[in-house]
């Protein structure tokens, strides 16, 4: 299993950051010497950490605090055994004008209002078919999703769009 597929086994969370707290020092198995840990709590109930011993906490922190004063979603993936946030990422809002298929890419190319990225949702991404069809129903009805792609601009995740002010991402 390529590491892409695995990362996309691990269920994210699309949510608003409710807090950000402290955490004890977490010992065991996940750390040779105890690491400081600060607390992510989610609107909806869920809840991880940032390790700050990793190099991209302090950033990870900024962006985190950034969202919750704006009340804007974010895309994270925890380790299954610790909940350590292992990625973090921005959903954006968009319309989908249209939706091709990418030959090249082996998947679809996807035209977001107003991006002018070029967009895939890759035909190996363990999700495919319920994000082509999410995305679909978006291009048919008109509606915005919020949508999360890899720096690589592989869409990896789509949610309907749960209110909340309007976050329209351009490149």
């Amino acid at each position: 299993m390529s590491p892409r597929n695995e990362r996309r086994q691990i269920k994210p969370i699309v949510d608003g950051v409710k807090n950000l707290g402290h955490s004890p020092r977490l010992r065991g198995k996940v750390a040779e010497r105890p690491r400081v840990l600060l607390a992510v709590n989610f609107h909806g109930g869920e809840a991880g950490f940032i390790d700050m011993s990793q190099p991209q906490a302090g950033a990870w922190v900024d962006v985190l605090d950034s969202v919750r004063e704006s009340n804007n979603p974010v895309y994270v993936e925890l380790d299954p055994e610790t909940r350590v946030i292992t990625n973090l990422l921005l959903p954006r809002r968009f319309k989908v004008e249209a939706i091709t298929r990418a030959a090249s890419e082996k998947g679809e190319q996807v035209e977001l209002v107003i991006s002018h990225a070029r967009h895939f949702l890759r035909a190996d991404n363990s999700g495919h078919d319920a994000l082509l069809t999410l995305l679909e129903g978006a291009r048919r009805r008109g509606s915005e999703v919020l949508v999360t792609e890899n720096p690589d601009h592989e869409i990896i995740d789509v949610r309907p769009v749960q209110g909340g002010p309007a976050r329209r991402g351009a490149k």
